[in-house]
């Protein structure tokens, strides 16, 4: 995995396939210059300069980021198998900007307390997660959440 502090600040994506139906770009291969992970130009063509990190491969498409509707991640409970930084992470090189965490952990997201630690905890990640709680206490059955 590459580490992002030692990626360059300025990337441009050579002949990549756009699939973003609401974007006059659909479906067309353009060049695209990203600097500091916001894209600035899209272009039929854009030449390349020493400061670029050229990426270029045989089927590259870009699209908006992703979202997972339902993450099996560990945290609270089982951090030693995943957290949210690590899920985060994973997502992240997935091309996933927003993860919805199942309330499926050892602790059951149930509480208040529960939602806010993760909400808490998100807040300092590179995407956007959102807890999904339980609908009762502790699964249950017999009260609400």
């Amino acid at each position: 995995m590459t580490n992002l502090k030692d990626m360059k600040n300025t990337k441009l994506l050579k002949s990549a396939k756009i699939i973003q139906p609401t974007s006059s770009f659909h479906n067309q291969s353009k060049d695209i210059l990203i600097s500091d992970g916001i894209i600035t130009h899209i272009e039929d063509s854009i030449s390349a300069k020493p400061e670029y990190e050229v990426i270029e491969n045989e089927n590259l498409h870009v699209s908006a980021g992703w979202m997972d509707i339902k993450a099996n991640w560990r945290e609270p409970g089982e951090e030693w198998r995943e957290t949210l930084e690590s899920g985060s992470k994973a997502a992240q090189f997935g091309g996933f900007t927003h993860v919805i965490v199942s309330p499926a952990t050892q602790q059951p997201i149930d509480s208040k307390n529960r939602v806010e630690y993760i909400v808490n905890k998100a807040s300092q990640l590179p995407i956007h997660i959102s807890p999904l709680g339980t609908l009762s206490d502790k699964y249950e059955g017999n009260e609400l959440s």
